[in-house]
């Protein structure tokens, strides 16, 4: 299948699109990322600071920015990196990729390293021409061979997409996605993610929430128009439900590995904790 994101600018769509891949390494399908906006070494942090959690964030205060910053504990990064090495593959390159490069690169993952799950972050860092019109040609084109690719080897690709300028804070609809409407008929489902405003925080209450993820479009489950709400914990960057009482403190399987987490993990089952490997998992 392929799934188109869409959001407006910090919204949080790499960050969610992050746990969604770690979610399929921890079931031990291969992933594949291309961001065309982030350098390798922050979308490397991001990823452990995700995979690590709120239990294993230290705060760290930075002289030179004059600001704290969170790090993963030393201890488990070393557990991290084994646990995803030969599951999580980034395509870094120093230049925007071309649609040819990525398909290319995309491929060769498949065949080599069985990779089940791709991440384009974004559609803009990937197509590029030099007409509005073509543009938006181009972009419908790439999303018709990204549907052929995931149809040929029976993979799932996530690929984000700008949404057109709303005004103010107005919430997202399926229209707005940037470029043709053959970029939402193309993609088997359509998802947007809205960061909640001040102003909406007060209005929801006692229901407020720091995120909504919108259902669009569902092509095989047949579900739409419907919005999942969400809470953010800064410290780990992780996305989780406000209905589950673990909040954003699952584990992933790389825990086993520490000493730390070991000690940690038996105290929680002592306490009858439930642990499990989170959203998306």
């Amino acid at each position: 299948e392929v799934t188109v994101w869409t959001g407006v600018n910090s919204s949080g769509k790499s960050t969610l699109l992050g746990q969604v891949m770690l979610a399929a390494v921890e079931q031990r399908f291969p992933v594949c990322a291309y961001s065309g906006e982030l350098p390798d070494r922050i979308f490397r942090y991001w990823i452990d600071l995700q995979a690590a959690g709120p239990s294993w964030v230290r705060e760290e205060w930075r002289e030179d920015r004059k600001a704290s910053v969170y790090r993963p504990d030393p201890e488990c990064i070393k557990a991290i990196r084994s646990w995803y090495r030969d599951y999580f593959f980034l395509y870094d390159t120093k230049c925007v990729a071309s649609e040819e490069n990525l398909l290319e690169v995309f491929t060769y993952a498949v065949q080599r390293y069985g990779c089940r799950v791709f991440t384009v972050d974004n559609l803009m860092t990937t197509v590029t021409s030099g007409t509005e019109r073509d543009y938006f040609r181009k972009q419908s084109e790439f999303i018709g061979r990204m549907v052929e690719f995931a149809h040929q080897y029976d993979v799932h690709v996530h690929i984000v997409a700008h949404p057109r300028k709303t005004q103010g804070s107005a919430p997202i609809t399926k229209m707005d996605v940037a470029g043709s409407g053959d970029i939402t008929n193309r993609a088997d489902n359509v998802l947007a993610l809205h960061r909640c405003t001040r102003k909406e925080k007060l209005e929801d209450g006692a229901n407020r929430c720091e995120a909504k993820l919108k259902v669009f479009k569902n092509r095989f489950g047949g579900r739409q128009d419907i919005e999942v709400q969400l809470d953010f914990d800064f410290k780990s960057k992780r996305f989780f439900l406000p209905s589950d009482p673990q909040g954003p403190n699952w584990v992933y399987s790389w825990v086993y590995e520490t000493g730390e987490a070991k000690r940690q993990l038996k105290e929680w089952e002592s306490l009858g904790t439930v642990v499990s490997s989170g959203l998306f998992s």
